[in-house]
């Protein structure tokens, strides 16, 4: 994994090479996801949401999907929201979107690791054991925190509270 920033127009010039046929942008930054999709309309070029935080405004935008940690856990729903928009039901896609928010910035922010292979395991998947020197999520409020924001999302059923 790496952070690197790329401008704009480094990335336009890039979209133009024959090995490189798209970015996945983790940044959230609308306007830039915007601008690339805009610069590269014309290149055989994909640009894809790093988050299912803000997939929705991506695929406004111009993005083409996702590459999205909360898939792990609410994968039919990620597929679900771009299925959404692709047949311009924007009302819905919006909604489901702000279901998606909170569940995805516990499992991908605020619980990290630990906490996405715990929702794993929440939600019938093998999470497994963080490897080192990432921890297992332990504490039994950001645990129960944790199945709250997923039974509201309905992601987990609440009778799993």
């Amino acid at each position: 994994y790496q952070r690197r920033v790329h401008g704009v127009p480094c990335v336009a010039k890039l979209s133009k090479h024959p090995n490189i046929i798209g970015m996945k942008d983790s940044s959230g930054n609308i306007t830039k996801i915007g601008q690339v999709c805009g610069l590269t309309k014309d290149e055989d070029f994909q640009v894809l949401a790093g988050s299912a935080g803000f997939l929705y405004p991506s695929l406004v935008v111009g993005a083409v999907g996702g590459v999205c940690g909360l898939a792990n856990i609410a994968g039919e729903l990620c597929c679900q929201l771009v299925d959404l928009y692709n047949q311009g039901k924007h009302k819905e896609a919006k909604e489901l979107q702000w279901r998606l928010i909170a569940p995805n910035n516990a499992v991908t922010g605020k619980y990290g690791v630990g906490g996405l292979k715990l929702a794993m395991e929440m939600t019938g998947y093998v999470g497994g054991i963080p490897r080192g020197p990432l921890l297992p999520l332990t504490d039994t409020n950001k645990i129960a925190d944790l199945k709250a924001t997923l039974a509201n999302a309905n992601i987990i059923p609440k009778s799993k509270l």
